[in-house]
């Protein structure tokens, strides 16, 4: 199960990327139409290097938390988001696993992504995925361990050839992969956008910037960020989590 985990995580990746390219590329023009610029929010978020802890629930059922702590490199000169936490999942077919993981992501001071690290284990059966995406090279670097054991370790490249090299090691079928790709293709390019918004926790009014990321007016994420740059409130409606702080009703 792990294998089919991570190895549609770097899918996953490799296809926001390049929607996020495609955006940067094609329609520079898209963030002067947003409210607020996403990157003063990005800035905002390591001028005050607040962390941000937020319990996530399924419905009405808490399935695990989230915790992020962003930080700033002066000497290496990066931004970076340390994350940790778990989340219990019950995927068709498969019996229910808790999935938990330690890892961040490393950013260039004008927010482009770097650098994706993660250490994600379950435990019945111990199963453990040491993955690290690196933009800049273009790859993909991976060790998987069963019962402490490496069952499988190598590197590839983000590009199609790469991807469909992982999903044949992995036992998927490749042409999943070419529908993901013929479905990107079709559809228009994710959508960034940023506002002044406000949300309630328990029953206080504050004020807030709405992130959001849209795909054919599908919101895939949204999140309230707060003006000391805290999340405070998220949702991914696709997956139909909701994430906030403790003692918060969702």
């Amino acid at each position: 199960m792990l294998h089919r985990i991570f190895a549609m995580l770097i899918v996953g990746f490799w296809i926001a990327m390049t929607g996020l390219l495609v955006v940067r590329e094609m329609y520079p023009e898209a963030t002067s139409l947003n409210t607020i610029p996403v990157d003063y929010v990005g800035s905002l978020v390591f001028q005050h290097n607040q962390a941000s802890d937020l319990q996530i629930y399924d419905g009405p059922k808490e399935v695990g938390y989230i915790h992020m702590q962003p930080r700033t490199d002066l000497e290496k000169k990066v931004r970076v988001i340390d994350l940790h936490g778990n989340l219990t999942i019950s995927p068709l077919g498969i019996p229910r696993q808790r999935l938990s993981w330690i890892g961040g992501l490393a950013m260039d001071p004008s927010n482009e992504i770097q650098r994706i690290w993660v250490d994600l284990s379950t435990q019945d059966p111990p199963n453990r995925l040491f993955l690290t995406i690196d933009s800049r090279k273009n790859t993909a670097t991976y060790e998987v361990r069963s019962n402490n054991q490496v069952v499988d370790r190598n590197t590839i490249t983000m590009d199609r050839q790469g991807l469909s090299k992982l999903l044949e090691r992995t036992g998927i079928d490749t042409s999943l992969l070419q529908q993901f790709q013929s479905t990107s293709e079709s559809t228009l390019p994710p959508e960034l956008s940023a506002q002044q918004s406000s949300t309630r926790l328990n029953g206080e009014t504050i004020p807030t910037f709405l992130l959001s990321m849209k795909v054919s007016g599908q919101t895939l994420f949204e999140a309230h960020v707060s003006q000391l740059g805290q999340v405070v409130r998220a949702q991914a409606p696709l997956f139909g989590y909701k994430m906030v702080p403790y003692n918060v009703r969702p």
